[in-house]
C-alpha cells in the first residue's frame, strides 16, 4: 500500500515559528514577514555597536540567515530594520 505523499512531507516552520514571524514595513510600502526580529534586535542591542553602518550590516547579516532578504533589496532592508531596531531601543531603554 503507498502512503499518501502529503503524510511524506515535513514542514520546515513549525506554528512556533509563524507566530514569531513580525511585519516588516520597507521604504516603499511594502510589508514583510521577518521571522525572529525581536530576538535578533536583542542580540544586536547586547553588542553595544555604535557605527549606524555597523548596526545595519549586523542587523541585515542575522536577519538573512532565517529569512530571505534578496540582494537587490539589501539597502531598503537594512534602512527598515535600522529605523525599526531604533524604535525597539526607545522602547527597552529607560530615559
Amino acid at each position: 500500500m503507498q502512503k499518501n505523499m502529503l503524510d511524506q512531507v515535513s514542514c520546515c516552520c513549525s506554528s512556533d515559528t509563524l507566530k514569531a514571524s513580525t511585519q516588516l514595513t520597507l521604504l516603499d510600502g511594502s510589508r514583510v514577514g521577518i521571522v525572529n526580529l525581536d530576538n535578533t534586535f536583542e542580540e544586536v542591542s547586547a553588542l553595544n555597536l555604535a557605527d549606524s553602518e555597523k548596526i545595519k550590516a549586523e542587523l541585515l547579516d542575522r536577519v538573512a540567515k532565517k529569512n530571505y532578504a534578496p540582494s537587490c533589496a539589501e539597502r531598503e532592508y537594512s534602512s527598515a530594520l535600522f529605523r525599526e531596531f531604533k524604535r525597539y531601543l526607545d522602547q527597552v531603554q529607560p530615559e
